[in-house]
This record gives C-alpha cells, structure tokens and sequence, in this order.
C-alpha cells in the first residue's frame, strides 16, 4: 500500500558541506569532488532511485555534482521541449528559513539539460532568480560558470560551479553560515527523482521544504 507521508517528510536534517577555496580551478574542466563531499540524500528513505549528490563551497560559489543511474538508453533532451528531456534542477535559498512557504529574491534556480540536440548534443544551462531580485546580483559573472557533464553506460554525472555573483544574497551566506537547498532530476527512462521529499509535494515552490546546508567555516584540501 502506498503511504501517504513518505518517510523523509518525518525528520528534520541538517547537513554540513565542505569549504574547498582550491575551487573552481583553473583549468578548463572543473574538478570532481571527492567521496568526502557525498551528501545523505532524505529521499532515499523512501525506497525510490535517487541521485548521488556531492557538494563543496567557498566565498566564491558552489560546486554541486549531481550523479543519476539505472539507465538504459542514451540521455537525450532539447531546449524546446523540456517535458520530454533529460533535467536536471537546482534550488538555492541564501536566506533559508523554514517558516517561509513562498519564494523571495534570495531563492535561485538553475534548470540543467545534460545533452541539448538543439546544441549539438552539447549541455545546455538556464539560471535565474524564483522571483525578481532585489540584490542586483544574479546575472553577473557568466564568464566564471562552468558546467562538466560525464556519460557513462548506466547514465551520466553533471558537475556545475555556481559562480556567488550569479546567486542572489551570496555575498552573504559566509556570515550567515547557512543555505537552503534542493534538487530534483526529471528523467524520461527512470521518472521524477527527488532529493527530498518527491510526490505531490510543491518542493520545486516551497523553499521551506528545502534541506538546509551548514557551510564549514574552515577550508579542507
């Protein structure tokens, strides 16, 4: 019998992501983070698929790796049919609380298509603001961006630097000490994969259904 509330609605959790200021690099490619950066995912609770997800930071930005499995076929997407590709979202909140039921301009997102054959079969990235932003940040730094997709047999591996100036209220998280943050994949062979909660819930609206994310103060190499 399905179950109304999935498991990982019933807890609270709070996880801490590393600082690494070796990040982005400087090579053209960025860096993979390392098995220490893996994070829990809550909706492996509920006995469904789920993503592995890597994450680090430093004053400069975030660093997510987002790594599906369990595919057949070859990933697929185009730009002007996003209801029928391979997707990949991300959710930032920089002024996290949970009270807080709607987006504000502190809440970002960032809509990832692995493969756009509109592109040439090249990734293809949209980033904007869940609401107009009164900071003035978001939008800047494009240069600074940098997006690695990996394809393997069984699916594939994003890995994307969010440059701070492109997050609005970035400049600031590093006093706050805390972000709010979620995912969710949208595969066309494996289904709707969350990071979270998943179902019915208004996860992709609602940033107080986002997990928040201690940043670590101290820089680990």
């Amino acid at each position: 019998m399905d179950q109304i509330i999935p498991p990982s609605f019933l807890f609270d959790y709070s996880m801490t992501i590393a600082r690494r200021d070796e990040l982005p690099g400087d090579g053209p490619r960025l860096p993979q983070l390392s098995d220490q950066d893996t994070l829990f995912v809550p909706a492996r609770l509920n006995e469904t698929p789920v993503p592995r997800v890597r994450m680090a930071w430093n004053p400069n930005g975030l660093a997510v790796e987002v790594r599906v499995r369990g595919r057949r076929m070859p990933v697929h997407g185009r730009w002007s049919f996003p209801l029928i590709s391979d997707v990949v979202h991300l959710f930032v909140n920089t002024r996290h609380r949970q009270d807080v039921q709607r987006a504000t301009s502190f809440c970002s997102t960032m809509v990832i298509f692995p493969v756009d054959e509109e592109s040439d079969g090249k990734p293809r990235v949209e980033f904007r603001n869940m609401v107009q932003s009164a900071t003035g940040e978001s939008g800047k730094g494009g240069k600074a961006f940098r997006l690695r997709v990996d394809q393997h047999d069984d699916g594939y591996e994003i890995g994307v630097w969010l440059p701070g100036t492109m997050i609005a209220g970035f400049s600031e998280v590093e006093e706050s000490g805390e972000i709010g943050f979620s995912l969710s994949v949208e595969d066309t062979e494996l289904g709707k994969i969350p990071f979270d909660i998943g179902g019915d819930f208004p996860t992709q609206w609602n940033p107080s259904l986002w997990i928040p994310l201690q940043l670590s103060a101290q820089s680990s190499e």
